[in-house]
């Protein structure tokens, strides 16, 4: 029961770790635009002539959506753990 504060932070900075793994998925996984993740595909969003912020904010609201899921679901648990780090009982 103590242990599950600490699980959960590990659990989210993991998730945020390798969510946002740019250049692996930038150089790793090459050029195939069927296999980028949402982090290299959203500045291929932006052209030469100009950038249609419509399709570019939708894009960076769908890439935030899972993280803001995930949060959520174990901001308790992050809170928890945080809290008996800093404060001995």
């Amino acid at each position: 029961p103590m242990c599950m504060p600490g699980i959960a932070t590990i659990l989210l900075l993991n998730f945020l770790t390798f969510w946002n793994e740019y250049l692996y998925s930038l150089v790793i996984i090459g050029p195939d635009p069927g296999l980028r993740t949402v982090q290299v595909a959203l500045p291929t969003l932006k052209s030469l002539t100009g950038t249609d912020y419509g399709i570019l904010t939708a894009g960076t609201v769908l890439t935030l959506v899972p993280v803001w899921a995930v949060y959520t679901v174990l901001q308790k648990r992050m809170q928890q753990a945080l809290v008996s780090g800093a404060v001995k009982m």
